[in-house]
């Protein structure tokens, strides 16, 4: 990591949409049909990116403009398989959903709980998901109490879930998130994962892979997670789904650099078992 009055130099640099992109383009290769919602800028970065997104073909006609920087925008520095982010993050950002905007959709997945709090009243009819980052946190287990009856999903890794539950045993994570979301889904990164509905937990072993780049293996995770849900209403074979695409994701820098199939994942599955 660089110091102050240091320098340090990188092997490799990418510029490529991340964040909760990183779930709509998954989703998008893995054969879904997905449109993206989202603020983007006007500024060179903004356009570096949006080369990147228009290789994936993804649905934008939902997406609105505002005048200079994408209101967030991160640096990630991988080393020795964990990263460190640098995250400028404007909350001016974020769009407005309300049930006018995702009237044609089956479900609704949001990265940011301030997404939510921007949105209205009548989004408790859709189904919705809701994965979260770390400006989230300072609301506190009281804040995310605001969305009871509005999330159906709550997908969070376990040092997120500690810090809302204010716990460190992971059952105990598990339980006080419970009380606030009927559905929860935790990562445990090479722990393995969790859901726990109706009572019920489930758990999945992580996958053994070769680790590059930790960034977006949870956006990626979430991504196989939903596919696979929606498409079998199986918890089973949505953590099994789910921790292929984050084990694959971790193997290239930046998550959607290289998205891979479902033959592909099932191979990686096989090689698991």
């Amino acid at each position: 990591m660089p110091r102050l009055g240091g320098e340090i130099f990188a092997d490799d640099v990418s510029v490529c949409a991340g964040g909760i992109f990183t779930t709509t383009a998954w989703l998008k290769g893995l054969g879904a049909n997905v449109t993206h919602i989202a603020t983007l800028g006007t500024d060179p970065i903004t356009a570096l990116i949006e080369s990147d997104i228009a290789r994936h073909n993804v649905d934008l006609s939902l997406c609105t403009r505002t005048d200079g920087a994408t209101p967030e925008l991160t640096v990630a520095l991988p080393v020795d398989g964990d990263r460190a982010l640098v995250t400028y993050s404007n909350d001016q950002g974020a769009p407005l959903i309300n049930s006018a905007v995702v009237a044609n959709t089956e479900h609704l997945h949001v990265g940011g709980v301030k997404h939510l709090l921007n949105s209205d009243a009548s989004l408790s009819s859709h189904s919705i998901s809701l994965s979260i980052g770390t400006e989230d946190l300072a609301l506190g287990l009281d804040g995310f109490k605001q969305l009871r009856g509005i999330v159906d999903i709550f997908f969070v890794n376990s040092d997120e879930g500690r810090a809302l539950a204010g716990v460190d045993d992971l059952q105990q994570v598990q339980s006080v998130l419970s009380t606030v979301f009927p559905f929860v889904v935790l990562t445990d990164g090479d722990r393995g994962a969790y859901a726990i509905k109706d009572g019920a937990t489930y758990r999945h072993p992580a996958l053994t892979t070769q680790l590059v780049d930790a960034t977006g293996a949870g956006d990626s995770f979430v991504a196989g997670f939903l596919l696979a849900y929606r498409q079998t209403a199986s918890i089973e074979a949505a953590l099994k789904l789910a921790s292929a695409c984050g084990a694959f994701a971790v193997t290239t820098v930046g998550a959607t650099t290289k998205i891979p199939n479902r033959e592909t994942l099932e191979k990686l599955l096989e090689a698991n078992a």
